[in-house]
């Protein structure tokens, strides 16, 4: 008794789903564009570090800055006909109660301490860190190969120059772009 009430049973419920999907049927439209990419490949310094060189630390400590380092990001065989601009949201481990602007150095047994690194973008403002895409500043592109230059300067950490000890320089940002 029990085999034939659940046989009928899954019976009455295939057929009666079966009755309501046909009653229902409703058609989902689907539609896009596939577009040719903004640009090709993305070049960070000519594939290279950017590189700070030697600086000596009395100089900082006594001058109280150094020369901002000079670095370009290159966008290869854009068509501006896809689209026209690019937004660049940079992400990093910051120095605390640095408003996400300064970039924490890798810590190891031979790094330098009492300073982190600030970025500039192509119009001079201070790089802000981990913000969403939808903060990110837009730069415009241009047909072919598009150079944006950026600058990299060292900062004091809390105590300023004063607190620097010496070591190596080793950081780290990634970035993610959006073209609009």
């Amino acid at each position: 008794m029990i085999k034939k009430l659940s046989i009928s049973l899954g019976c009455y419920l295939l057929l009666s789903s079966s009755i309501g999907i046909a009653s229902n049927v409703t058609q989902l439209t689907i539609t896009g564009d596939v577009l040719a990419p903004t640009c090709g490949n993305i070049v960070v310094n000519s594939g290279n570090a950017v590189d700070f060189g030697s600086i000596n630390s009395r100089e900082l400590k006594e001058i109280g800055f150094h020369r901002p380092v000079r670095f370009f990001i290159t966008f290869e065989n854009c068509d501006s006909n896809v689209k026209q601009k690019v937004a660049m949201a940079f992400a990093a481990t910051t120095l605390p109660g640095s408003a996400d602007e300064h970039i924490a150095l890798d810590v190891t047994p031979s790094s330098a301490s009492g300073i982190g690194i600030s970025l500039k973008d192509p119009l001079n403002n201070d790089i802000k860190f981990n913000n969403n895409m939808g903060l990110a500043p837009e730069y415009m592109l241009n047909d072919g190969q598009v150079n944006l230059e950026f600058t990299a300067y060292l900062v004091p950490v809390n105590s300023g120059w004063v607190g620097i000890q010496p070591g190596t320089i080793n950081a780290r940002a990634t970035f993610s772009v959006e073209y609009r």
